[in-house]
């Protein structure tokens, strides 16, 4: 915009001259014939001093509220504060929410056509990773292969706590890769010693090696209380840190240096705000800009349509899916990990009132984790057990485990009598929607005779991972279903134990071969119809012994001011393109 006005001036002052010369053109002409006397032209005007832009100023409201600045590996442990990191962090290759695959600091997603992924006569695979030109840390640094080779040797350096290394299944994936090497400065050679059919959207984390490298060195473990975790953090993304407030905001400022170029936005207030009614508030006061991520829903949608709100409100099918999981270690009772009690509980569901209820019609039963725009979805749905609302084959399935309800409603045991016992069934506290949905649900569980305590877990406990992992009912929360999801979905592997902290990521504890074969299988199959077999005999599978029941689908929901320009679905992920009107 000050460029634009200074062109403007530019042509103004250009055009005032040109009439002051034609007048004075005239003038002589004139004068010349009546007197023979010349006549001097005026000066032409001087143009305006051009007015400086105002910066472009964003706040964003998020519902979320980071435990620290901790980086990527820790932080995103929360999903508010995850979508936010992607603002400064800084990634090379995005497959986002809509299932698209972005390059972002890499000049392309590897591919097949376009000769950066290989296939070998023997099996083995090798992509290639070229960092876009003039990539650079946010203190000026190049960002070169030296440092996604240094961070991958930080991952496999076992000293380091596994809260540390565990993000983004980089553990589970590095076992296919037997090595990595760069070519240059730019570009980095994945050798991987089977199929893999994420290897196009798999790549190193990205650490800085000329901050942390000589702590690295020195001592290993010393990297996890590094300052670049906290105040002096710097990444790669469009924007930069400014200021940090623990609880409450950070500050960001565009990244001139940025590998897509610098963001139109000009500086960036992230507001850290777990109330929704408070967010809610502050959209509709014009305080904000733009809600997304897992923070606004349906409800509040309704609210600011029904308040004539003049700003952008999208509400669209999600990449994330409401489930109900039961625990395989120690439950309350063993009736709890049976497949039957699982079936009984899908039935007694009734889905569509949950989905017209709190979504407004949006979103849709999840009959399976997967998304329904995928061209084989519908004949993969017709091979599967599905679970219609039906209060009498709910009962049939509590009856054959031996149980009926009794004169008090309440299942009990029919051999005994006995009372089945109490089920703590659980959510976390950070989203209204899910404490709302287990509320409903747990009515619908009463009516069928089970005897439940809900629980929602404060947010200073949802990274209580002892407390988390060892729930001995069942839990419902939000999950993002597709192919980087199913590679390693509830893995035996990935058993959450004390000997690892608990901090893998089969919540549920699940644990069998015929699963982990299957799961195994499909993230070497490459040859789409052999794929397409594979998927479906584990959907098959999954909806038969429902160790993951999927309950209905999520709705990405999205609040922007008229003044702010972004993408209908997943803005974070293009940040730098963003503008103001």
């Amino acid at each position: 915009m000050f460029m634009d006005g200074i062109a403007t001036n530019r042509r103004q002052a250009n055009r005032t001259q040109w009439a002051s010369r034609a007048l004075a053109g005239l003038l002589v002409a004139v004068v010349a014939s009546a007197c023979a006397t010349p006549s001097a032209a005026p000066k032409p005007s001087a143009a305006a001093p051009a007015v400086p832009a105002a910066p472009k100023n964003v706040v964003i409201i998020n519902s979320g509220n980071p435990p620290g600045m901790e980086n990527r590996f820790v932080i995103t442990t929360n999903n508010a504060a995850g979508i936010v990191l992607n603002l400064y962090a800084g990634i090379l290759v995005v497959s986002d929410n809509s299932g698209a695959n972005m390059a972002k600091l890499a000049e392309a997603v590897p591919s097949v056509d376009n000769g950066t992924w290989t296939v070998n006569p023997d099996n083995t695979m090798e992509t290639r990773l070229t960092i876009r030109a003039g990539s650079r840390w946010h203190d000026g640094t190049p960002f070169t292969t030296k440092d996604l080779l240094f961070s991958d040797e930080v991952y496999l350096d076992r000293s380091i706590p596994q809260t540390f290394v565990n993000q983004r299944n980089y553990s589970t994936v590095r076992g296919y890769i037997d090595r990595m090497e760069a070519v240059d400065d730019r570009t980095l050679v994945i050798h991987w010693n089977r199929p893999y059919i994420l290897a196009h959207i798999f790549t190193p984390e990205m650490l800085p090696a000329h901050i942390l490298e000589s702590t690295f060195r020195q001592n290993p473990v010393s990297i996890t209380t590094h300052p670049w975790l906290t105040a002096e953090y710097v990444g790669t993304g469009p924007f930069k840190l400014k200021e940090f407030v623990p609880a409450s905001s950070m500050s960001l400022v565009a990244f001139d240096g940025y590998g897509l170029g610098r963001p139109k936005v000009d500086e960036i207030e992230v507001r850290f705000i777990p109330d929704g009614n408070t967010m809610l508030a502050q959209i509709l006061s014009g305080a904000g800009d733009l809600a997304t991520g897992t923070g606004p829903n349906v409800t509040q949608a309704q609210e600011l349509k029904s308040q004539n709100w003049d700003g952008q409100v999208s509400a669209t099918v999600g990449s994330t899916y409401l489930h109900l999981f039961a625990q395989y270690i120690d439950p309350v009772h063993p009736v709890v990990a049976d497949k039957r009690f699982h079936k009984a509980l899908m039935y007694a569901l009734d889905r569509q009132e949950l989905v017209d209820t709190f979504q407004a019609g949006y979103g849709g039963i999840s009959h399976m984790p997967w998304a329904t725009t995928d061209p084989d979805y519908n004949e993969i749905l017709a091979r599967i057990e599905t679970y219609p609302y039906d209060m009498g084959k709910s009962a049939a399935m509590f009856q054959a485990l031996g149980y009926a309800k009794g004169a008090d409603g309440y299942l009990r045991n029919n051999a005994t009598g006995q009372r089945l016992d109490q089920i703590e069934f659980r959510t976390t506290g950070e989203q209204v929607f899910q404490v709302r949905m287990l509320a409903a649900m747990s009515d619908y569980f009463k009516n069928v005779g089970l005897d439940i305590s809900q629980v929602v877990v404060p947010q200073e406990r949802t990274s209580d991972r002892v407390y988390r992992i060892t729930n001995p009912g069942l839990e419902e929360l939000q999950y993002a279903y597709g192919p980087a999801t199913l590679t390693n979905f509830m893995h035996s592997s990935l058993l959450p134990t004390a000997a690892n902290g608990y901090v893998a990521g089969n919540y549920p504890r699940y644990s069998n071969a015929t699963w982990d074969g299957l799961l195994e299988k499909y993230s070497v199959t490459i040859q789409p119809a052999e794929r397409k077999r594979v998927l479906t005999d584990i959907q098959v599978y999954l909806a038969d012994e429902l160790m993951d029941m999927s309950i209905i689908y999520g709705v990405s929901v999205q609040f922007a001011s008229k003044r702010l320009v972004v993408p209908e679905i997943n803005p974070i992920w293009t940040a730098e393109t963003w503008d103001v009107l």
